[in-house]
């Protein structure tokens, strides 16, 4: 016995309700995919055409392929690779002119705090702070204390 796709939608959905619903969803969403693959041949043969017409060996072609090519800063006619990679050389922005290479600065603060948290967790050996730790050290072992300037004396004692 030969079955008709309405009974297999039936028996998937359960009532001719939701079969007829989805039946017209399915043809209503080919209608659109056949709509939208017009739409995008029209365009398409609208670019084949304007390619053909550019790659025409007319004189009309040439000139409008010239104003083309000045319009949007291209080579106008055509060149050896040589001449190419001085065109590519002049079109870059010149180097002092390049942010990254311009404004190239070292994160000093934060390399430096970096290097202090290091030093604290003695992953990493300071040492210039080394010594200044150990002249201090020496400095108090011989009774002489850091130099405070005078207003500010009062304020450590406190």
């Amino acid at each position: 016995m030969k079955t008709h796709f309405f009974d297999d939608i039936i028996l998937i959905y359960g009532t001719p309700l939701l079969c007829f619903l989805t039946c017209i969803t399915l043809i209503c969403s080919s209608i659109r995919r056949i709509y939208l693959e017009k739409e995008i041949m029209i365009h398409l043969s609208k670019t084949d055409k304007y390619l053909q017409l550019a790659k025409a060996s007319t004189s009309y072609a040439k000139h409008m392929n010239r104003l083309s090519n000045r319009i949007f800063g291209e080579v106008t006619r055509t060149t050896n690779n040589k001449s190419m990679k001085v065109v590519k050389l002049f079109s870059e922005k010149p180097v002092n002119k390049r942010p990254e290479i311009v404004n190239y600065y070292p994160r000093h603060v934060e390399t430096d705090l970096l290097m202090k948290h290091l030093r604290d967790y003695g992953l990493f050996r300071d040492e210039h702070e080394d010594f200044k730790e150990e002249y201090q050290r020496l400095r108090e072992l011989r009774g002489k204390k850091k130099w405070v300037p005078p207003m500010f004396r009062n304020k450590q004692n406190a």
